[in-house]
């Protein structure tokens, strides 16, 4: 029986070694009282060399945990979303998107969740309040989209709609996630 009770405890222990070895973050959060767009609905497109990803890589992933940086003056509020390309270049569509939630004015809590996301897809903020949906780099091909409305779920946004987009180079959303496999 002791026998049966440790061959069971080793395989969970390896079976949740196993998920947490394929676990990957993506994403950066802004370093504190940076600045940068605030109240805004945002997301990444590119990424220059050596700097962290926002585009989920290929396969089938959960979204299990995200954090976005507060702005330093005041509590604010903010919401992981998620972008994919449509098959319209320069076109995008809100696909999935956390529930709204608190954002000290100092600090990046973890906000648990559970979304599934697809290779391809791109990870943004939308923000209330003092938190940055996203901060300037030095690095040029660091690209940004914000979008000039405030998309709903489901909603196109880009080339050939109501909601323009506008670049920002030399910057990134401040935002990071976990992602599992599934």
């Amino acid at each position: 029986m002791k026998t049966r009770i440790l061959c069971t405890s080793i395989a969970s222990s390896a079976l949740w070694l196993s998920a947490t070895a394929n676990a990957l973050t993506l994403g950066h959060v802004a370093p504190p009282k940076l600045g940068g767009c605030v109240s805004c609905n945002v997301f990444q497109v590119h990424t220059g060399a050596g700097e962290p990803r926002y585009r989920v890589p290929a396969g089938n992933w959960t979204i299990t945990s995200w954090s976005a940086q507060g702005g330093g003056s005041d509590t604010a509020q903010a919401q992981l979303r998620v972008y994919r390309p449509t098959a319209t270049l320069g076109q995008f569509k809100l696909v999935k998107q956390s529930k709204l939630e608190t954002i000290p004015a100092s600090g990046h809590p973890s906000h648990a969740t559970s979304i599934k996301v697809i290779g391809g897809d791109l990870l943004g903020l939308g923000t209330t309040g003092g938190a940055s949906a996203g901060y300037n780099t030095l690095v040029t091909s660091d690209k940004l989209k914000i979008a000039v409305c405030h998309p709903t779920l489901g909603q196109l946004v880009g080339k050939g709609t109501s909601c323009n987009l506008v670049l920002s180079t030399s910057s990134l959303a401040n935002v990071s996630a976990e992602l599992v496999p599934r």
